[in-house]
């Protein structure tokens, strides 16, 4: 069996589509005899808030035969760029679990967005000898670009664009969901096989 760490921004109880896919990824994985952990934070989709105020650093479950790993993160609700806050914040403590556990991993999958999760996804591959897989729901920087969030050419724009490429060039499989992310992937210099 392949020991995998997969690193999630949402997982149920989450309704969100992404949520989702990585539970189903995950439920591929168990049936197929491997030992799962996701890391991935407290609920707080779509209200925008933690159900329970009172959250610890660290909090283990189990659910659907993989074991569950959330997370502490900063979220403040009507703060300027308090999702970003959220994304970072979650991307540094599942950089820190990444270092600091004594499980070893054969492999690390991250789903994105957001893509604050190539940090600890590059991070915990480098750190285990994994194998990295990167699943992309949505192409950063250009899904943002494209909502009028992010301006081309910006600050912002670049830094996103550079950890993308190296996130692609790490990866040793990436796999998006439709042909205009295939393609946007492939146009960074990713083999489409």
């Amino acid at each position: 069996h392949v020991k995998t760490l997969v690193i999630s921004h949402f997982y149920p109880p989450e309704a969100a589509a992404g949520a989702t896919r990585v539970e189903s990824f995950v439920a591929a994985l168990v049936r197929a005899g491997h030992d799962v952990t996701v890391l991935t934070n407290f609920p707080s989709f779509p209200k925008g808030r933690f159900a329970d105020r009172r959250r610890p650093l660290v909090a283990v479950e189990s659910a659907g035969g993989a074991r569950i790993v959330r997370l502490f993160s900063i979220l403040a609700p009507g703060l300027p760029g308090s999702r970003l806050l959220h994304w970072l914040s979650a991307a540094a403590s599942a950089s820190v679990y990444a270092l600091a556990t004594r499980e070893r991993y054969d492999v690390v999958a991250i789903s994105s967005p957001p893509i604050t999760l190539a940090l600890p996804g590059m991070i915990a591959a480098r750190r285990h000898r994994a194998k990295l897989v990167v699943d992309v729901r949505d192409v950063f920087p250009d899904v943002a670009i494209a909502m009028g969030a992010w301006k081309q050419g910006s600050a912002v724009v670049r830094t996103v664009e550079a950890l993308v490429r190296r996130l692609y060039r790490r990866a040793d499989l990436v796999v998006a969901v439709t042909p205009t992310a295939i393609s946007q992937i492939a146009a960074r210099g990713v083999p489409p096989s």
